[in-house]
């Protein structure tokens, strides 16, 4: 690789990173506005739920088109439409003055993250060679990690900055998110052609499908999702019932995505570092397992704050070798490996649908959150699984 692509491919990942970010951000600003969305637009509580919901859906069900339209029209062109629509959305979901259109383009903001997360992978894909990749997605993930971050706390502290109640936060965000498309569809460049067509798409999904590591990662990052969703939504009423400030409550949740920005790069740097990707995934899966079997025996103890973080940096030291492994595939390579995360994605979402709601009647029925924190950590060891039967795809 010349030195011209050399640098290119690093300020290429600096534009999808910001372009990460600003998704991440514009999705996750809601949960601290919604009691003033509420009163401004005359919203229920199960409506304002809605502003959550629908865009999650939304991002599960468009992942795998985000994925087959990378595949078959280009990275560039399935980025620059799913951030125009997650942007604009934003933009009018600040505008809104109904209910339905709020919520109308809270999901089309979905829609647009779900077309663009998946090109983010199969452009470092492309950019970046075996040894370097797992590095590029542990900080590709940060910039998701980051918005997350940002978008539970900061709109609290804009407000009153902008003047402008809780749409000032998310005229701001949306704007980020034109600012950081403009420069990418300027800057970006498609590195190779592509050969899906709309003839051979079945074939493409049914022989992902038959590959053995498609099913190990989809039931892992399936585990991960489960037991991540299940501790997110539900850790802060279980501290809040133990007394916990709603306040410390929530810096509690947002400790897990702090603890992913450094969790992320370290993933990718040692996995660089050694050759290898299966032993970071099996470290991950059992840690993580663990980490949430003794956050459900630590709260409200002084382990809680520990035990939150390692569950945080388990829950994000592995993404770099893991969405690192299917470009590496001989089976998948470059030209399906859009399609291959997309089609995981969906289908792994399913854990992000049940566990919440398994937890929940663990409590109804036992009266204490431990068993749902127990079937997290169940969940949570099925992220090693392509740490045992898969294929080492690290550079040799």
């Amino acid at each position: 690789m010349d030195e011209k692509n050399d640098a290119y491919r690093w300020f290429l990942l600096t534009l999808t990173w910001t372009l990460a970010f600003a998704a991440a951000i514009s999705f996750f600003a809601y949960p601290p506005l919604l009691p003033e969305i509420m009163l401004d637009l005359n919203m229920s509580t199960t409506e304002v739920a809605l502003l959550m919901s629908l865009p999650t859906l939304a991002f599960t069900s468009f992942q795998l088109v985000g994925g087959l339209s990378a595949d078959r029209f280009g990275t560039k062109r399935t980025m620059t439409l799913g951030m125009i629509i997650v942007s604009s959305s934003t933009l009018l979901s600040a505008a809104a003055n109904s209910a339905i259109i709020e919520a109308a383009t809270r999901f089309m903001v979905g829609v647009g993250i779900g077309l663009t997360g998946v090109c983010f992978i199969k452009v470092l894909s492309h950019w970046f060679p075996a040894k370097e990749l797992p590095l590029a997605m542990g900080i590709q993930a940060t910039g998701w990690a980051t918005g997350n971050a940002l978008g539970l706390f900061s709109p609290i502290l804009l407000k009153p900055l902008l003047r402008m109640g809780w749409r000032g936060p998310i005229y701001m965000f949306g704007l980020i998110g034109c600012a950081s498309t403009i420069v990418f569809i300027i800057q970006a460049r498609e590195k190779a052609a592509q050969t899906l067509t709309r003839q051979n798409v079945k074939a493409a999904i049914s022989s992902i499908m038959g590959v053995k590591e498609f099913w190990s990662l989809t039931i892992a990052q399936l585990g991960f999702i489960a037991s991540n969703t299940a501790v997110i939504t539900w850790l802060p009423t279980a501290l809040m019932e133990t007394d916990w400030s709603s306040e410390t409550a929530a810096l509690a949740t947002t400790v897990i995505a702090i603890m992913g920005i450094p969790a992320n790069i370290a993933g990718g740097a040692i996995s660089n570092r050694l050759g290898k990707r299966k032993p970071l995934i099996l470290l991950s899966g059992v840690a993580l397992s663990f980490s949430t079997i003794l956050l459900g025996f630590a709260i409200p103890g002084v382990l809680t704050w520990p035990a939150v973080s390692a569950v945080g940096w388990f829950s994000f030291f592995f993404t770099g070798p893991l969405l690192a492994t299917p470009s590496a595939l001989p089976e998948i390579g470059l030209e399906k490996v859009g399609t291959f995360i997309g089609l995981m994605m969906l289908l792994s979402s399913i854990g992000g649908t049940i566990s919440p709601i398994i937890m929940g009647m663990l409590k109804d029925s036992t009266g204490s959150y431990t068993p749902g924190f127990l079937m997290a950590a169940g969940f949570a060891i099925l992220l090693a699984l392509p740490g045992i039967l898969g294929r080492e795809t690290g550079a040799k």
